[in-house]
């Protein structure tokens, strides 16, 4: 079969690769201004600006199987100050859908996110994600993958196109972007213990709770589901258990080796909602889906990486 893998050069598009490379498939992977982390000769990488229509028709006539993976991306602080992310993730992954069903590829894979909930402190089931308004703090791009999982609904209806809709928690792993200005908080604290002399600063009181996943554990769900067109989703995909953001920075200390490193807590900085997390009971019933890597083992994974590319 022909797969086609959007943002090939993001990190879960990245684990994606990694995992279909050594399979029989034909891997066309894309990317616009970040390059492919993962150098294969089997890959078939594109260079192309998925906001083009014509662009994106070239890179989707063919394909059997579509992973839409591409997104601008960059945290909270980037979706504040511009609107940017939220108009190009749409209008990207909105233009590919339509491609898809006019081009009859087999299965679409779209890649949703847990901002489509609102404000609450208990886990969220997939239903409460249209309930009232997102989060404000994810307001603009929780309306948006809203709106994104609703057209994938509607091809499946309407079109036959069998779409899947993922909703993962927050991603980490090797292949993450550890930019300063880019980085969401686990890249962002790797980087800033391997760097720390005497402390390192956390936005907010460290109270806040959140679900972080292995990217490869969602890869690997995400290969094992093709030819499964049935599952229309949207399935929540996380650990299924929640960390203090304080206890996090603890086990990346720890990772890192820098456990005398003082962690200093930035009341004046935004933090986010106080707990974001999920119910994981409709994958492991309906995708027999188990996280393989607990937080500690991803840690390391994801550190012995960035050692590797920045050393």
């Amino acid at each position: 079969m022909k797969i086609l893998v959007t943002g090939s050069a993001g990190l879960l598009g990245s684990h994606l690769i990694d995992q279909l490379k050594n399979s029989n498939h034909l891997i066309t992977g894309t990317y616009h201004s970040r390059k492919p982390l993962i150098d294969d000769n089997r890959i078939n990488y594109v260079k192309v600006d998925l906001r083009k229509s014509e662009e994106s028709r070239r890179i989707v006539k063919g394909a059997d199987i579509v992973f839409l993976c591409a997104a601008n991306t960059g945290g909270i602080t980037k979706t504040q100050r511009s609107s940017r992310p939220v108009v190009d993730t749409l209008q990207i992954n909105a233009q590919l859908l339509d491609l898809c069903a006019e081009e009859n590829v087999k299965q679409v894979f779209l890649m949703s996110s847990t901002t489509v909930y609102p404000d609450r402190v208990t886990p969220f089931l997939e239903d409460d994600g249209f309930v009232g308004e997102p989060c404000a703090t994810y307001f603009g791009i929780g309306w948006m993958n809203r709106y994104l999982e609703k057209l994938a609904q509607y091809y499946r209806h309407r079109c036959g196109l069998a779409t899947t809709v993922i909703r993962p928690t927050n991603l980490y792993g090797p292949y993450d972007n550890f930019s300063e200005h880019c980085a969401h908080v686990i890249p962002s604290l790797i980087r800033k213990f391997v760097n720390a002399d005497q402390a390192v600063q956390i936005w907010g009181d460290g109270s806040q709770q959140r679900d972080f996943i292995y990217a490869g554990d969602v890869a690997a769900l995400l290969v094992r589901l093709i030819g499964m067109t049935e599952l229309a989703g949207p399935f929540n995909i996380g650990s299924g258990q929640g960390v203090s953001i304080g206890h996090l920075a603890k086990d990346v200390a720890v990772a890192t080796g820098k456990t005398n490193i003082e962690i200093a807590f930035d009341l004046a900085k935004a933090a986010g909602p106080s707990i974001r997390l999920v119910d994981i009971s409709l994958a492991k019933y309906l995708l027999n889906f188990t996280p393989m890597h607990t937080l500690q083992e991803g840690l390391r994974k994801t550190l012995q990486w960035y050692n590797h590319r920045y050393d």
